[in-house]
């Protein structure tokens, strides 16, 4: 090969070098960098979180006997949700476009109380009516899964990249919710026995009988909408503060009655069986166990920025 040839061959070699770098470059500005999303964070919160799950279930059995005319039990299971420890994770993604997506998760277990206020009465001469109040206990966990759009905007410009920023979110969420709950409630019985020459003696009486939702677990879907600000500490890193509020549809459950044996409150039974048909009558009469699961939470924790 000759000299102007190997010249030949190194100048266009370095021609096309030159010219793939600048193509490049050109593509680069224009298109951008090759990762799909400009600027991405990560984020994990801990905080105080309440469930709104407060509601009521009301029982009434009346019935009557040869002796009783009337024979009633009423309750009142009133029961509500505490506060709790509420842990959340979220990772955003925010575009060259302008569009930023959150995807994100929170996790709830919190008490339950469930009081219940029980009302005793019967009408045989000379009458009788009492009221009892009875205590339960259970947990509801709570356990948020979303995908949010964002809009992020600046709250303060300061020296040495200490800069506030402002997010606000919103998006559908789905919900994996369980409930369990221990409670007591009142029922009321008349029994029948032969007492003493043949006579019909007829007695009634109060019982305090377990009641439960047993563990009930279902899914559902909402949304959230939420709003929280950053503190960037350093280049990659910020602390962050934020309030959510997540929105679960309502749910009917349903009360389960316990058969078994039982004592009477006032000593006019001593003692009866509280069987599984007596249980099922009073299951008829309760009303459902409506719930609403939704919660609201405010954390503080740190960011990650890339």
């Amino acid at each position: 090969m000759s000299r102007k040839s190997r010249l030949f061959i190194v100048v266009t070699s370095g021609l096309l070098a030159l010219t793939s770098a600048a193509l490049a470059q050109r593509a680069g500005d224009a298109f951008g960098p090759s990762r799909l999303w400009e600027r991405a964070e990560i984020s994990l919160t801990l905080g105080y979180g309440r469930s709104l799950a407060d509601w009521t279930s009301l029982h009434l059995r009346e019935f009557s006997s040869s002796l009783y005319p009337r024979v009633s039990a009423q309750n009142r299971i009133q029961m509500s949700a505490k506060g709790a420890l509420f842990a959340g994770g979220a990772a955003s993604f925010f575009f060259r476009s302008g569009l930023a997506l959150q995807g994100g998760f929170g996790y709830l277990k919190a008490g339950v109380t469930a009081d219940t206020r029980f009302e005793f009465r019967h009408t045989r001469a000379p009458g009788f009516s009492a009221s009892e109040a009875f205590e339960g206990t259970g947990e509801i966990t709570t356990i948020p899964v979303f995908v949010n759009i964002v809009n992020r905007f600046d709250i303060v410009r300061g020296s040495a990249g200490r800069n506030v920023k402002g997010y606000i979110y919103v998006g559908p969420a789905l919900f994996f919710n369980s409930l369990v709950i221990d409670a007591f409630a009142g029922a009321a019985a008349v029994v029948q026995a032969v007492g003493p020459g043949g006579l019909l003696d007829e007695r009634a009486d109060a019982f305090k009988v377990p009641v439960a939702i047993e563990d009930k677990t279902w899914v559902a879907v909402g949304g959230n909408i939420g709003l929280s600000l950053d503190l960037q500490v350093a280049k990659p890193l910020a602390l962050t503060v934020e309030g959510r509020f997540f929105y679960a549809p309502k749910k009917n459950l349903f009360w389960k009655w316990e058969p078994g044996v039982v004592n009477g409150l006032y000593g006019n039974i001593a003692q009866t069986d509280f069987t599984a048909n007596l249980a099922a009558a009073n299951m008829e009469a309760t009303t459902s166990l409506t719930i609403k699961p939704s919660c609201f939470q405010f954390s503080t924790g740190i960011k990650i920025v890339f």
